[in-house]
Parts: C-alpha cells; sequence; structure tokens
C-alpha cells in the first residue's frame, strides 16, 4: 500500500483464495505484503516504545490483518465476548464503509477474545451479535521473549467475515471505498500506550474519531 495523497491509500490487496480457516498456512502471502507502520501518539510519556506494524488483505468474504508486535509489557485476561480487552494487550481495527456516518470497532486481545460494536460515536454504539463475532478466526503465534530486555514478540492474525459486518450491505469490497484505522493499546499494562496508524489529534486518549479515520479503497480482482 503506497500514499496517493496525504491520507488516501492506494489500496488494499486482494487475495484469490480463502484464509478462514487456512491461517497458518496463508503466513506467506501476508508476510510478503508491505507493511504499515503505528506510531505513538501524544498520549503519556513511555520509557520503553512497543514497536507495531500490520499487514491487510481482503477476500471474496473476508477482511485479514496480521499484526506484528514487540511490547515491553504483556497482558491477556479476559475471555468473554464483549469483555474490555482494551485494557489487555490489544490490537484494534476501526472501519466504516462507503458513505456511512457509522463505523464499526473491532478490539481483540491475544486470546482472540473479542468486542465488536456499530454507531456513530463512542456513546452509541450496537454490539454486533455474539454468534457473527464467534465465526472470526485468529491465529496467535509467539516469536520471542526476552526476560533480560522485557521484550515480548508476538504476531496476531484475524480474519473477519464480512457477515461481522452486519449493518452494511457488503457483497463484495471490490472498489469499495472505506476509512478506517487502526491501533495498539495497553490501557491497564503497567506502562499504558496508545499506537495509531492515522494520527488523532485530541487531548486524552480516544479512538472513537472518525474524522481522523484514514481513506482506504479496495483494489480490484485480477482478470
Amino acid at each position: 500500500m503506497k500514499d496517493l495523497e496525504q491520507d488516501i491509500i492506494a489500496g488494499i490487496p486482494f487475495y484469490n483464495g480463502s484464509l478462514h480457516n487456512n491461517l497458518v498456512v496463508s503466513e506467506t502471502f501476508l508476510d510478503g505484503l508491505p507493511k504499515e507502520n503505528l506510531e505513538a501518539s501524544t498520549w503519556g510519556n513511555l520509557q520503553i516504545m512497543p514497536e507495531v506494524s500490520f499487514v491487510i488483505c481482503y477476500t471474496a468474504d473476508s477482511i485479514c490483518l496480521k499484526y506484528y508486535i514487540s511490547e515491553p509489557y504483556f497482558k491477556a485476561d479476559y475471555k468473554n465476548t464483549y469483555d474490555p480487552v482494551s485494557e489487555d494487550s490489544c490490537v484494534e481495527l476501526f472501519i466504516a464503509f462507503g458513505e456511512d456516518p457509522n463505523y464499526y470497532n473491532l478490539e481483540f486481545n491475544a486470546l482472540g477474545t473479542c468486542l465488536a460494536a456499530y454507531g456513530p460515536g463512542r456513546h452509541d454504539r450496537q454490539r454486533i451479535p455474539e454468534n457473527l463475532i464467534k465465526t472470526i478466526t485468529h491465529a496467535l503465534a509467539w516469536r520471542v521473549y526476552l526476560p533480560e530486555e522485557n521484550n515480548y514478540q508476538w504476531t496476531f492474525t484475524i480474519d473477519i467475515p464480512l457477515a461481522v459486518f452486519c449493518h452494511s450491505d457488503l457483497k463484495s469490497l471490490e472498489g469499495k471505498p472505506a476509512r478506517a484505522n487502526v491501533y495498539k493499546c495497553g490501557d491497564k499494562l503497567f506502562e499504558p500506550h496508545y499506537l495509531i496508524w492515522n494520527a488523532i489529534q485530541t487531548d486524552e486518549p480516544d479512538f472513537h474519531q472518525p474524522q481522523f479515520f484514514k481513506k482506504v479503497s479496495f483494489e480490484d480482482l485480477a482478470p
């Protein structure tokens, strides 16, 4: 993905196959995609900065992301759908499709526990039904833990069926415009952190800022 303009991405690539039940085998494809970095926000003053990047693609029936994470503290306590996973080591995708003023937030800890909802802002959210959330596939892989450096390195892959975006008519994503932001956080870690794909200009931590989402598009399918 390359910038065409300041806030426009050339496109989310298409994968001609199914990743949903084959995430480990798909690693070769995902690892070959250009990585996008998450940058530190202006919120907080960290002594050790986590390093996080991600890749994203789409298939005929899903959106898939893989996160590459190196962080000094790790937490994965929550196990129930809709738990406040942002308090754990957490990755997040916020996305709105077309001209819809509402957006989806999908938040995951390393156990795959998910909080997902839809609405126009932080305080007007409708939970995505749990039966749809449970169709999301995830894969966690530890790369290494270096205790002498207090450094956890892990990857996390999620494949989100289009049916999860149940308030949108998504028969196909090909050529469809969207707006999105991608995050990594840990509200209850020893040192809380907030990493962001597209910068948010607020005084206090708040990922629910759709005016700062980045414009994206889904590339045309190969002939």
